[in-house]
């Protein structure tokens, strides 16, 4: 048998929308990391990649200082929109290297 010591911590419902911002994140991030990688690839090969993990590593050490959390309940629209016109700029710079 187990004991409880105290009441059940249920969590709190989610809007929609917060779920999707929060589903976008968790699809956006890989990408932009990836991206960044071919970018530095692309620009200064093996030095350009270890140079774009350290970057990417920083950043989300950051994200993560800056929210709490990987995935924070009040994400702002803001903060995603940075992160897709992010993702097109290193999209756009990756065509225009191949």
């Amino acid at each position: 048998m187990s004991r409880q010591t105290g009441p059940e911590r249920t969590p709190e419902p989610t809007l929609l929308s917060q779920d999707l911002r929060a589903a976008a994140l968790a699809a956006l991030t890989p990408l932009a990391v990836g991206l960044l990688v071919l970018d530095g690839y692309l620009a200064l090969d093996v030095f350009g990649v270890v140079l774009a993990v350290l970057v990417s590593a920083g950043a989300l050490v950051w994200w993560r200082r800056r929210r709490g959390r990987w995935f924070p309940r009040e994400l702002s629209t803001g903060g995603l929109v940075g992160l897709v016109l992010l993702v097109g700029l290193l999209a756009i710079l990756a065509s225009a290297m191949l």
